[in-house]
């Protein structure tokens, strides 16, 4: 009895600390309890699906940038041109239409930004794609209640492995991964990446990459997505700007 007791009390102090230790380092700024910019701008975690979304949540925000990678790194929310507006980077690596149109509800539920600039490519409409691993675990999934988001930030392996990683980057004098406003700030080309050789090996495996996938067509459930995307935004009198980004932040790295 007095060994179920001891073991009782140790794993509850145990966990006390741990949760304690998430809360104040908060990867994700799931709780927001503690403000520290130096501390989170360390977090190299921000640029995932689960920290975006909880920022979006936070808001207020006039307009977010909605998109793939293209996205992530390639277009500045503190750019002049936004003139002044509070404006959000939602760019998420390996974005498809089938989640960006799941990203899209969210905003629109929950942030109801004046301006979604929705940003695609010639390769984003795939109907057999599905949503990254990352997705379901974030504010973007509905199915999700906020007691499981709230136990797993206190509690999770991979919320607490992002906690240490963020002392880590904090103690290590890193520079920042991300921007307040989710902008990628670190060069996405790997050193010894650039140059002509590395640019012309890089655009020679991703032809061959498509050559092999083939042409997609007939995706009328990605067209179907994005009718009721559109409609959506009408409902909300959201201003929708669609672009399309030939050009990867990656290919003007490596030029």
């Amino acid at each position: 009895r007095k060994f179920v007791k001891d073991f009782l009390l140790v794993a509850g102090i145990s966990l006390g600390i741990l949760g304690l230790f998430n809360i104040v380092v908060d990867p994700y700024r799931t709780f927001d309890l503690v403000n520290s910019p130096a501390l989170d701008a360390c977090k190299s975690s921000r640029g995932g699906r689960i920290a975006k979304a909880e920022q979006l949540r936070r808001g207020p925000w006039d307009g977010v940038i909605l998109g793939n990678s293209r996205v992530d790194a390639g277009m500045d929310p503190a750019n002049p041109a936004w003139g002044g507006k509070r404006v959000f980077n939602c760019g998420l690596t390996g974005l498809n239409f089938i989640e960006e149109a799941k990203v899209f509800e969210f905003l629109e539920t929950v942030t109801h930004p004046k301006t979604v600039v929705l940003c695609m490519d010639f390769f984003h409409f795939q109907d057999g794609a599905g949503v990254a691993e990352e997705f379901n675990f974030s504010r973007f999934n509905f199915d999700r209640g906020a007691t499981a988001h709230y136990l797993d930030a206190l509690w999770g392996i991979t919320p607490t492995w992002h906690s240490i990683l963020t002392l880590h980057n904090y103690f290590g004098n890193k520079s920042r991964d991300y921007s307040e406003l989710g902008l990628r700030l670190r060069p996405m080309a790997a050193p010894g990446e650039c140059g002509r050789k590395a640019f012309e090996g890089y655009v020679a495996h991703a032809a061959e990459t498509w050559r092999r996938q083939g042409p997609w067509s007939n995706n009328i459930r990605c067209m179907q997505q994005f009718e009721h995307t559109l409609r959506l935004a009408a409902r909300h009198h959201t201003k929708v700007i669609v672009l399309m980004l030939p050009v990867h932040a990656l290919d003007l790295e490596m030029i």
